[in-house]
């Protein structure tokens, strides 16, 4: 009875020093979390040059290989390298080069939503508002204004998301073009080939048909991202 005089009653109200502590704790960890995301953003924004220096490496170490041997090599084995193998190699890399487009829409919409609450909690009380931390609303702001810059990175957006989808046509296209004689004559061999060998044919639409939904799949899902000001 004597020791329970002295017991804490926990609906007591809390310490009003933990309280005094918790804006603190709460800038603390938004901090980290932002210097984390931002190195992540960085590591991706490395990571999509690699991709596309490796992948335009390859494919021009392909095509001068090709060229240099076509003449050499079997019908069968050029059409199978031109319809086949380097076509889902471009498309594999136009997946990955997407996913870290969203990937980084991603990192930069909850990045500038992080960067609202650091300046709430900064100065709760200030009228309007402080931007102590706005990179990102600064770079949002700046891609998103109607004068040229705005202008030229939209255009940039398109061609480079249209020439990942353009790709594995264009490496189909190129063995026309290395192709000796009429062009008729080489879309005709080639359908033969295609007619002989249907399953890898089917195979190859499928892959075309999957490739293609997943890659806009992710461009409607960039460009209809929730607001970044939610």
């Amino acid at each position: 009875m004597f020791m329970f005089l002295f017991r804490k009653d926990p609906r007591l109200p809390p310490d009003r020093h933990a309280e005094r502590d918790l804006p603190k704790e709460a800038l603390q960890a938004l901090l980290t979390e932002y210097s984390s995301l931002r190195e992540e953003a960085q590591h991706d924004d490395t990571h999509q040059i690699q991709l596309v220096t490796i992948t335009f490496s390859t494919l021009a170490a392909a095509a001068g290989a090709a060229a240099a041997l076509f003449s050499e090599v079997p019908e069968k084995t050029s059409v199978f390298f031109a319809f086949v193998v380097l076509p889902c190699l471009a498309m594999f890399m136009g997946l990955l080069w997407i996913d870290l487009i969203y990937r980084r829409t991603r990192f930069g919409c909850y990045t500038r939503l992080l960067e609202d609450k650091i300046n709430a909690l900064l100065q709760p009380n200030a009228q309007p508002p402080q931007q102590f931390m706005a990179w990102e609303h600064w770079l949002q702001a700046l891609e998103e204004e109607s004068g040229s810059f705005g202008q030229t990175r939209f255009f940039r957006g398109c061609i480079v998301t249209g020439s990942w989808v353009a790709a594995p046509f264009l490496i189909m296209a190129a063995y026309f073009l290395l192709e000796d004689g009429p062009f008729f004559a080489a879309l005709e061999r080639v359908h033969g080939i295609c007619r002989t060998y249907w399953p890898v044919t089917i195979f190859m639409l499928a892959v075309y048909a999957i490739y293609f939904s997943l890659y806009f799949m992710f461009v409607r899902r960039i460009l209809q991202f929730p607001s970044r000001d939610a």
